[in-house]
């Protein structure tokens, strides 16, 4: 379960984040990106958990555990969308202090 627990921790953050810019750029309404985000690490860290191989018996606690990496995936990658979003923003446009600040 540790690998299962590292990937929802490091590698899904960007990787729902993609997904949800993919769906943005195929039509997403902005204001649902932070749902849809949720949805998709509940998703993916769900079925990474249904996968394992040593899962023999699906238990409650296990997918409640999966559910709540899920949704911590997901409100991660909400928030990376946001600061990378804040970033590029302040580089495109500058940061708002004038040109000798």
């Amino acid at each position: 379960m540790v690998e299962s627990e590292l990937w929802v921790g490091v590698a899904a953050v960007p990787l729902i984040s993609g997904i949800v810019q993919m769906l943005r750029s195929a039509g997403l309404p902005a204001r649902f990106s932070g749902l849809v985000a949720i949805v998709v690490g509940m998703i993916l860290a769900t079925g990474s958990m249904l996968s394992d191989a040593e899962l023999t018996l699906i238990q409650r606690p296990a997918i409640i555990e999966a559910l709540g990496q899920g949704l911590m995936a997901g409100l991660g990658a909400s928030g990376f969308y946001d600061v990378t979003k804040a970033a590029t923003n302040r580089v495109a446009f500058g940061d708002g202090r004038g040109d000798d600040g």
